[in-house]
């Protein structure tokens, strides 16, 4: 609380914007504390001093955090806005996640096809070795896309619903990208039928 309370005061004094990412939820989730320990769960009280402790944020109470700084502003400074939770999948998608790994599974989709292109008609070894080649790059496709749809997927262990993102911003700023009317919409939708009890995010 204490660092969001310092962010407000600071965009407020200076402008700017502070964006947080983690996983939350717009009021306080129950159940939520855990340790993680070599990329697994375990037991918050299981190997004191080894495990990490995590807990899913309340993204409400720093919400409330940056409206009691709001009141505490100096007449005529201009405040701090707090926009709704937006889900992680929506955020990247305006940020222009999808074009981006597009273009990238393209540029390697054709550096594959270039490869065993220019082999074609060579020696068998160098035809094995452009194979060998392509074989890599489709490897890095695969790889590709797997963090693709481990940040912007909704299933369980992906990132896309469970984390969320707040932004706070001085008053007289535009608008954040991703932070728009309707995307902040469907993510307050989406969080009202969200179930009370935590999601997991993935181990880190």
């Amino acid at each position: 609380m204490a660092a969001v309370q310092d962010l407000a005061i600071r965009i407020a004094g200076q402008g700017g914007a502070a964006l947080i990412i983690d996983y939350g939820n717009d009021g306080a989730v129950a159940s939520s504390l855990v340790g993680i320990r070599r990329h697994e769960y375990v037991s918050p009280l299981a190997f004191p001093g080894e495990a990490d402790l995590s807990a899913h944020v309340d993204f409400a109470a720093l919400r409330r955090t940056v409206e009691d700084v709001n009141k505490r502003l100096p007449s005529g400074t201009v405040g701090v806005v707090a926009y709704p939770l937006v889900r992680q999948r929506e955020l990247l998608r305006e940020l222009g996640l999808g074009p981006y790994v597009e273009d990238m599974l393209e540029t390697l989709e054709k550096r594959k096809r270039k490869l065993l292109a220019d082999a074609a008609g060579k020696s068998e070894e160098e035809r094995l070795k452009a194979a060998a080649g392509a074989q890599e790059l489709e490897q890095q496709q695969q790889a590709l896309l797997a963090v693709f749809h481990r940040l912007v997927g909704l299933e369980d262990g992906q990132m896309g619903g469970v984390y969320k993102a707040f932004c706070i911003a001085r008053k007289d700023m535009e608008t954040p990208v991703g932070f728009d009317t309707i995307s902040a919409l469907e993510s307050q939708l989406d969080s009202s039928n969200a179930p009370a009890e935590a999601s997991k995010a993935p181990a880190a």
